[in-house]
């Protein structure tokens, strides 16, 4: 259908689209934070020689117990602030380690972390 309409009417059409924020937009954005993620991870491993892996391993700087996953998907401002907002605070909570973190996480914790309602 819309191949037989002008372009204007199908793009006047198209931009007219209610600009609401599902949870399947939340979760399309959230496997595109992932995937980048997941390439600068594999990057990372693609380019580093082995002297680069004995100097980071010596360092000892232990490894935060999650992923920091930083959002990078576009988002609507109040959706990416929220998101902002969580990976902010799970990046000082692992640069501030206390004894909570050290303890295994039940399933509910990790699932109020993850979706923010801490």
């Amino acid at each position: 259908m819309l191949a037989t309409w002008p372009w204007q009417d199908a793009l006047a059409m198209l931009t007219d689209l209610p600009s609401s924020w599902s949870h399947t937009d939340e979760n399309v954005a959230t496997l595109v934070d992932l995937q980048t993620y997941w390439l600068s991870a594999e990057y990372v491993k693609w380019t580093t020689d082995a002297a680069e892996a004995k100097r980071a391993a010596a360092s000892r700087e232990k490894p935060p117990p999650m992923p920091l996953i930083q959002p990078v998907a576009r988002r609507p401002r109040a959706a990416h602030e929220a998101a902002v907002r969580r990976y902010e605070e799970l990046r000082s909570r692992a640069e501030q380690p206390d004894e909570s973190a050290h303890r295994q996480w039940t399933a509910r914790e990790l699932w109020a972390h993850i979706s923010g309602s801490v």
